[in-house]
């Protein structure tokens, strides 16, 4: 009697075990599933941002082919992870920058060294992993103050542009090492943006240039 009631449990928790493991099995799979689909999401958002900055620009020199749906055969463009963490402009005749550029939220470096960009748009200030950001030799008149946003932004490059102000907003950069902005018609730069010199940001500026 003892052992049948052994043998009858020892059935229920085998079954159980089974149960149990393919429940575990599929949840992991459904997971899985999900977190590829939103990778290839966010992937395909990432996309539609570039295709923004191409069409913004229609005198570009990207030589993008936009019916490739692999992205990281795009020149300038460098992924991680699937994302795109890295946009590398040199001499491409870029002069306007999309707001869309604000949804490249895995973008870790930025340069637009060497274009005709005018002004920095608000939407700048989402690239919440932004370290570098190089926009100089260009015609910067405008920066959109939310560049203040840019928390973990540690090298900031705005020189030779045509920038007789910058915003004092600069100054909440608290990780930037090197900030370079020699080279603009600026007589002033805000005190607050010079005071990170305080805690180890490196600035260059021009001799004429004072804090205000």
């Amino acid at each position: 009697m003892h052992n049948t009631i052994k043998f009858s449990l020892a059935i229920v928790l085998i079954c159980c075990l089974n149960s149990c493991s393919t429940n575990d099995d599929q949840e992991l799979f459904v997971n899985d599933t999900q977190t590829i689909d939103a990778k290839q999401f966010d992937l395909n958002t990432d996309r539609e941002a570039l295709i923004a900055l191409y069409n913004a620009n229609p005198d570009n020199t990207l030589d993008w082919d936009l019916s490739d749906p692999s992205v990281e055969n795009w020149t300038g463009v460098q992924l991680l992870r699937n994302r795109v963490a890295g946009l590398s402009f040199l001499r491409k005749n870029i002069s306007t920058i999309p707001p869309e550029i604000g949804n490249l939220d895995q973008l870790r470096t930025l340069s637009f060294l060497s274009n005709s960009i005018i002004d920095l748009p608000a939407e700048i200030g989402n690239l919440s992993k932004l370290i570098n950001l190089d926009v100089s030799f260009n015609d910067l008149t405008t920066i959109a103050p939310e560049i203040g946003n840019l928390s973990g932004l540690k090298y900031l490059s705005l020189n030779n542009n045509e920038l007789l102000e910058i915003p004092e907003e600069i100054g909440n950069l608290t990780s930037l090492r090197f900030f370079r902005v020699n080279r603009n018609p600026l007589t002033t730069i805000p005190q607050k943006v010079c005071d990170l010199e305080n805690t180890g940001t490196r600035i260059l500026k021009d001799a004429r240039v004072t804090c205000n």
